[in-house]
């Protein structure tokens, strides 16, 4: 972030503070302004970010939303008319995924996993907030060492880790110094290890279950073969033209 980036962001928090009716003493002013020279993103600065139309915490143990996973919420909400069903989000963070779907589909229910304990307890602040703790389930698990269930899934749903540690010198310094890795960068030399183990997830589940997940553009082919046994399975480019999101059905 240069610093004309930085003036700007400082003039956007100016304006939330003045929305909000907060008064910032020239002293706590600099602060702030330190911190964003520092690159840390502003949505942690102001302690939230706008997802879908709502506010949801953040912090520095959850990744920060993104405009490519509200568009992902919106195919899942356009493309599904039932009204009854079971969803499982994996490594949902500051809950964001979960919620907008809740929010937007009064009879769904949810089971969101994360492997870190201080996202989870966002993503709790966040539920209650948005008014749909009692129809989402947040589990503490480590997905792919861990994880198994006998459960039976309506719509799984992820955003997980998927960026190559090669990729790292092409990253803005507020992502790689500041949001956390573990939500970034999947563990150890295989960056599309969380989607072989959605695959293996989904061979388990009922016909009709359907996977929704966000996916990096630079192994979307490579992604696509991951799911090659299913009959239903497409790629699905983002509103920049670039392959982001993965859909299969069992």
């Amino acid at each position: 972030m240069d610093v004309l980036e930085s003036e700007a962001c400082f003039r956007t928090y100016s304006l939330w503070l003045s929305d909000n009716n907060q008064e910032l003493e020239e002293k706590a002013m600099h602060k702030v302004l330190k911190r964003l020279l520092k690159h840390e993103p502003l949505q942690y600065i102001l302690g939230e970010a706008w997802f879908y139309g709502m506010g949801l915490r953040v912090n520095k143990n959850t990744l920060i939303p993104r405009p490519e996973t509200e568009e992902l919420c919106e195919l899942i909400i356009k493309s599904t008319t039932n009204n009854s069903l079971k969803i499982l989000d994996v490594g949902t963070g500051s809950g964001c995924i979960p919620i907008a779907l809740l929010k937007n589909k009064p009879c769904w229910k949810a089971t969101a996993l994360d492997i870190e304990a201080g996202a989870l307890q966002i993503a709790k602040e966040n539920a209650i907030q948005q008014g749909i703790l009692d129809r989402v389930i947040f589990i503490q698990t480590d997905f792919i060492n861990d994880f198994i269930t006998s459960d039976k899934w309506d719509i799984i749903v992820s955003n997980p880790p998927y960026i190559d540690s090669a990729e790292q010198s092409e990253m803005l310094k507020n992502v790689l110094e500041w949001e956390p890795h573990a939500a970034l960068f999947p563990e150890g030399k295989d960056p599309l290890i969380f989607y072989k183990k959605l695959a293996e997830l989904l061979k388990t589940q009922s016909a009709g279950c359907n996977l929704w997940a966000e996916i990096n553009p630079a192994l979307a082919e490579e992604t696509l073969l991951i799911f090659k046994e299913f009959s239903e399975k497409v790629l699905i480019k983002d509103m920049s033209g670039k392959q982001r999101f993965i859909h299969a059905v069992k």
